[in-house]
């Protein structure tokens, strides 16, 4: 008995030593590598001189980088190699290749394979990726409740590819009317949109749109025939979720709520959003919507609309009411 004990302790220590429990870290590579997220990019743009930083874990006699850039469809577009230079444990250096956008760079997307060589032929270690240009489409939001959309090879990290490799976003905290218990004004805070990248949010075109059939909106409305306006709005961005909100500065006429984007006699300033006095039923289940443009990193284009169901009417003189207008001073 002992000596079995003693054959399987000996053996559960060969099977560690050599890194075969199952437990057991993957064997280490000979660098570690460090490339910061790259992206997006425009079909026909500049070459892009991608950068990163290698650290060597033991010591190196020959070793040459190579680049191979293929369409994704696998035709060669180019190779590239570094030359043959001998590297200390420790050292670190900067590696970097010329990423051929202004000729290659297609809706076909490019592949990119990175190699770590030691002498002729000897592999030490790879990383690939790919890429592709922003192309701009138009998506109908409430398809993206439940899932994703994604955008892939966009924005990616290079040498962690298989983490970092699209923009996705979905509106599964968007509500599609106003959450209001009170005929008072405007927020769209409710409005939330789940975002991941492995960049941050860099913005978008938003308005509020309405087409104003009962002309409520007098100091806002164009001067169609059927009126329309649009309110430009802010992108709002905490931890992954896209909120939007109205300009910090706009204006109303304390006496009827009636908003105008222009300073004028008898008007104060305000960020809110307030619904003219006595208009309730005019505005009762009319359709606002938000309409963005150029979302993210893929500048996607999609509309959200927003119906006013409230019907309460809860508003009035500062007196006698618990909701009134006090003017608030501008930040300008």
């Amino acid at each position: 008995m002992l000596n079995k004990r003693f054959l399987i302790l000996i053996s559960c220590l060969a099977m560690s030593f050599l890194g075969l429990t199952e437990n057991a870290p993957p064997m280490q590579a000979g660098f570690t590598t460090n490339f910061s997220c790259i992206g997006p990019f425009e079909k026909g743009c500049d070459d892009y001189v991608l950068s990163g930083q290698v650290t060597a874990k033991k010591t190196f006699v020959s070793v040459v980088e190579k680049m191979t850039v293929t369409t994704m469809d696998g035709q060669l577009i180019k190779t590239e190699k570094t030359k043959y230079h001998t590297i200390v444990k420790g050292d670190s250096y900067a590696l970097t290749f010329t990423l051929p956008f202004k000729s290659s760079l297609s809706e076909r997307g490019l592949t990119f394979k990175i190699e770590f060589i030691e002498g002729n032929d000897e592999l030490i270690q790879t990383f690939s990726f790919n890429l592709k240009p922003i192309i701009r489409k138009t998506i109908t939001a409430k398809d993206y409740i439940n899932d994703y959309y994604v955008i892939e090879d966009i924005v990616v990290d290079p040498d962690n590819y298989s983490r970092v490799k699209d923009e996705k976003f979905k509106f599964d905290q968007a509500l599609d009317y106003f959450n209001s218990d009170t005929y008072y004004r405007l927020s769209l805070e409710d409005v939330l949109i789940t975002y991941e990248c492995g960049l941050p949010f860099p913005g978008c075109i938003a308005h509020l749109h309405f087409v104003d059939y009962l002309k409520s909106f007098p100091y806002l409305d164009s001067e169609n025939e059927v009126p329309t306006f649009d309110i430009p709005l802010r992108a709002i961005t905490k931890n992954n979720r896209i909120s939007f909100a109205f300009p910090q500065v706009m204006y109303v006429k304390p006496a009827t709520l009636e908003m105008s984007l222009e300073a004028r006699p008898g008007f104060v300033s305000t960020s809110y959003f307030y619904l003219p006095k006595n208009r309730c039923e005019e505005i009762l289940d009319q359709v606002f919507s938000v309409d963005v443009k150029e979302f993210g990193h893929g500048k996607t284009s999609f509309t959200w609309d927003m119906r006013y169901l409230n019907n309460q009417r809860l508003i009035g003189d500062c007196s006698n009411s618990d909701y009134c207008v006090i003017g608030e001073p501008t930040n300008e």
